[in-house]
């Protein structure tokens, strides 16, 4: 949970942000992947950065919303 401005919304961690940044330096940003939940806020710094976002909600089906992600990411590399 993040405040700024006396508004609170999700974040993501300090340690995940670390790590997406270990893996585009070691794999490259073309084989490199973000998935994230709509809710939760990205860093300005990686505006350019495309993601694949899922919705995760009370009464929400986390497989039904999932699956679209999961499509959109195995024709990016090429296993569909």
């Amino acid at each position: 949970m993040l405040i700024k401005r006396d508004a609170e919304a999700n974040a993501a961690r300090d340690n995940v942000l670390f790590e997406l940044g270990l893996f585009m330096g070691a794999l490259g940003r073309e084989r490199t992947y973000v998935v994230n939940e709509k809710s939760v806020r990205l860093p300005t710094d990686l505006a350019g950065i495309a993601t694949v976002s899922f919705q995760r909600g009370e009464g929400i089906n986390i497989v039904a919303n999932i699956g679209p992600v999961v499509t959109k990411l195995q024709l990016e590399m090429g296993l569909l």
